[in-house]
């Protein structure tokens, strides 16, 4: 049996009391100054306090470390929990999942995501460790075990597989590794390459598996909205994408039907309309809100418009394509496909560019140029280096993204090694927002803001074989 408090003091070590503090008073200590460095020691009036950002920048990392730790330790109270009822009712029962529902009054279906999140996490003790420590969150910890659990144990004829304990730690260590200065998307695509890469027969499996369980389906929310998810293939899911974005950019950017709102409105909801567009064509209409706080159908565009040519790209290692080894492919930079799937995308269907890179580098001839505007190859060769805007976090793809200058030209070549993505609003950030950005040895980015955070980014390493990647 333990028990769990959490204290919080201020910087003179009182305990607080949060429900009696609220919320604001405790936004304003978090700003505050450390003692005996009040804001009035040489700042100029109304100017920017770097030290009492700095303090609620260390406050953010300090509660991030103990969510994390949090996180585990709620895993391992739900693993107890299922422990419990698996004691009184068998392996077999329900009873894990009506007591977590019950317990924190949950879906059923939220309380078999926490299950299974814990008991994934739970079976690999050095992922645990690593999220109970504060090295990884919880989203990259389960991505990881998720992982670990697609190494086979035993080969096709059900021997045991003498180096599976071997992978499994290699695989862990790499994945560790790589989670520090990746986004969970980006691990999870690393880990289904490693994994491709392996042959791991349970990830051919998994993924004649995943092609059976396609559909769609649609969640009403009671609000005049609803959810429409589909489970598609990879490639499917790549070009019904590109095409709705292609139709929402065109629309926004263009000469939109009439009565619809301003190019100001979020991409999310030009998206939407466009799908309507795409599925119903002449039969659908667009819903907008309008000022009195109903919904106005306009008419879908013109059906020509819904034929727009898309092009995907599929990345493929020269050596995978000529069937020399099957080193995966990448859609878009992002969807980890088989090679083979891969070598049949790069077949010559006009609807997908294949893209060849060198096996132990992943990298083309950097070209450079005396003018400001980048060629066509030179940008075509940096947008698909970068796969999406360089900033942390963001995943505007590079296609849609300005090229900009680190070093502004001319003192800085139009050339790809001082070229990148960025989308227009971290374009704009980037040179008027007050953070600073350093090359990286490896072309990485290193982004620091104005209250001192920073974080790297880099290339698209599905350019990269997994071997040269370390």
């Amino acid at each position: 049996m333990i028990s769990v408090e959490l204290i919080v003091r201020d910087g003179a070590g009182q305990c607080l009391d949060l429900g009696l503090l609220g919320v604001d008073r405790l936004v304003d200590l978090v700003r505050a100054r450390p003692l005996g460095q009040q804001a009035e020691q040489g700042l100029p009036r109304g100017g920017p306090d770097p030290v009492a950002a700095g303090a609620a920048r260390l406050a953010l990392e300090a509660v991030e470390l103990a969510a994390r730790e949090i996180a585990a330790l709620r895993m391992a109270c739900i693993a107890a929990v299922a422990d419990r009822a698996q004691e009184q009712d068998g392996l077999g029962s329900d009873r894990v999942l009506d007591e977590l529902m019950a317990e924190l009054l949950i879906s059923r279906r939220s309380a078999q995501f926490a299950h299974r999140q814990a008991e994934s996490v739970r079976a690999w003790p050095e992922v645990w460790a690593a999220l109970a420590s504060g090295a990884i969150d919880p989203t990259r910890a389960a991505i990881l075990a998720d992982a670990l659990f697609a190494i086979p144990r035993t080969d096709g004829d059900g021997v045991l597989r003498p180096h599976h304990a071997e992978e499994c730690a290699a695989l862990t260590r790499a994945g560790l590794a790589y989670a520090q200065e990746h986004t969970a998307r980006q691990l999870d695509r690393f880990l289904r390459r490693t994994l491709l890469a392996l042959g791991c027969p349970e990830r051919a499996r998994r993924h004649r598996r995943a092609l059976s369980e396609r559909g769609v389906w649609i969640a009403h929310d009671g609000e005049g909205t609803a959810e429409l998810t589909a489970r598609l293939s990879s490639e499917d899911a790549e070009r019904v994408y590109a095409a709705i974005r292609g139709i929402a950019l065109a629309d926004r950017n263009g000469e939109p039907p009439g009565g619809c709102p301003d190019p100001t409105e979020p991409l999310g909801v030009w998206m939407a309309a466009a799908l309507v567009d795409a599925v119903l064509g002449c039969g659908g209409t667009w819903s907008w809100p309008t000022e009195a706080g109903g919904t106005a159908a306009v008419p879908p565009r013109a059906a020509g418009a819904r034929g727009m040519q898309t092009v995907v790209h599929v990345t493929i290692p020269v050596t995978s394509l000529a069937g020399l080894d099957d080193e995966p492919g990448v859609l878009n930079g992002f969807g980890v496909i088989p090679a083979d799937t891969a070598r049949r995308l790069a077949a010559g269907d006009a609807r997908w560019r294949h893209v060849l890179t060198c096996r132990s580098t992943g990298a083309v001839l950097d070209v450079g140029t005396l003018s400001y505007r980048p060629p066509a190859a030179l940008a075509r060769h940096v947008r698909l280096r970068d796969g999406t805007c360089r900033f942390p976090g963001c995943a505007v793809p590079a296609s849609e993204c300005d090229l900009d200058h680190l070093v502004p030209f001319p003192a800085g070549p139009t050339a790809a090694s001082n070229l990148h993505a960025l989308c227009r609003r971290h374009h704009g950030l980037k040179h008027e927002g007050g953070w600073q950005v350093t090359p990286v040895q490896g072309q990485g980015l290193r982004w620091t803001s104005p209250q001192g955070a920073m974080a790297t980014t880099w290339p698209d390493d599905s350019l990269v074989a997994l071997g040269a990647a370390g």
